[in-house]
């Protein structure tokens, strides 16, 4: 209630609703040196990947998970630009996980997507992901690239769901392209030989229904999903003893597969993983050269080579005990710096 006058908000006859779609972000940039020396041009590349990508209107949510000042100033420019229609940035470093539940619980979109601030789109990355959706009521979660894995933790329902229904068509086997593979291995850092190390028990599930198809899996790091399935899947309850990993707990897989919703992605590799190094675009994506502009097509140094004093020390680290132990004092180290 005023005291004085008239609230002018009485007098505005209409107001701009959001778009049916949200597509969501969460950015985690404490500095700018060392591990994150490049994190801020990546997050750039993938805001602009997205705006120039993208066809379909959205409304694009940033959370701030405790970012330097540098990086919050580029997220407040850009959303002065029109780029962010909304910008929560935090004084406390919620993690993923924290993070997560509250864009799911607020992005106003009937489809909401979701996506790490380090990955680059590809035109049609967000018409296949509602193709998916529409023809495929019973998924909660379609990610825009095929990945194959040894084992799908957290598909259960999916599965289930492929066996007993007769108007699908399933195949299985090796069917994901080689290509694509090779590419989210160089993603991720991994010589294609040790990314096959993953993948002794692999088989790929591909299901058709009508004209559309899709594969079996679904990944974190970037979703698209709808209101349904996010009501049915939060809040989030974190147990400690199940959902440990200080960056990410598979809650959200969890929660969508004990409801029944199904986990699938796209048969085109249509969003890639830059991770912390701006990645040369074209080398790793040469099927796709013609989609990149001249800005995306960065070239990197090639890595040096290990030298053969290296083998000892290679060796100690892929010990699991040596593993678990740096891990341990990473995930300390960090929370004493940026919590």
């Amino acid at each position: 209630m005023p005291r004085v006058g008239q609230n002018p908000l009485k007098w505005i006859e209409q107001s701009n609703n959001p778009q049916r779609i949200t597509i969501t972000t969460i950015v985690h940039i404490p500095v700018l040196d060392g591990y994150w020396s490049e994190s801020l041009q990546v997050l750039q590349r993938c805001v602009d990947s997205l705006h120039a990508n993208t066809q379909k209107p959205f409304d694009l949510m940033v959370f701030d998970n405790g970012s330097c000042d540098a990086v919050q100033t580029y997220l407040a420019d850009a959303k002065e630009a029109g780029k962010i229609q909304y910008l929560i940035l935090s004084a406390y470093n919620l993690r993923k996980i924290g993070a997560l539940e509250f864009l799911l619980a607020c992005a106003p979109g009937e489809i909401v997507s979701f996506t790490d601030s380090d990955v680059y789109f590809l035109p049609g990355w967000l018409d296949e992901s509602l193709r998916i959706l529409e023809t495929f009521p019973e998924v909660g979660q379609v990610t825009t690239l095929p990945t194959a894995d040894r084992a799908q933790q957290y598909c259960a329902s999916t599965y289930a769901g492929i066996a007993d229904d007769p108007t699908l068509t399933v195949q299985h086997g090796n069917l994901i392209p080689d290509h694509f593979i090779t590419a989210h291995a160089v993603s991720l850092g991994m010589t294609r030989e040790k990314y096959d190390t993953r993948l002794a028990e692999r088989e790929d599930t591909l299901v058709q229904r009508g004209s559309v198809r899709a594969f079996a899996s679904a990944q974190d790091f970037q979703f698209t999903t709808t209101r349904q399935a996010i009501r049915a899947a939060l809040p989030f309850d974190l147990q400690p003893e199940n959902f440990y990993d200080p960056l990410y707990s598979p809650v959200f897989e969890a929660n969508l597969d004990r409801a029944g919703y199904w986990r699938l992605s796209t048969t085109d590799y249509l969003a890639h993983h830059m991770g912390n190094k701006l990645p040369n675009l074209a080398a790793e994506l040469p099927w796709r050269s013609d989609d990149l502009s001249i800005a995306d097509r960065v070239t990197l140094q090639e890595p040096a080579k290990p030298e053969g004093g290296r083998t000892k020390r290679n060796r100690l680290l892929r010990s699991t005990r040596v593993r678990r132990l740096l891990k341990r004092i990473n995930s300390a180290t960090y929370s004493l710096l940026y919590d």
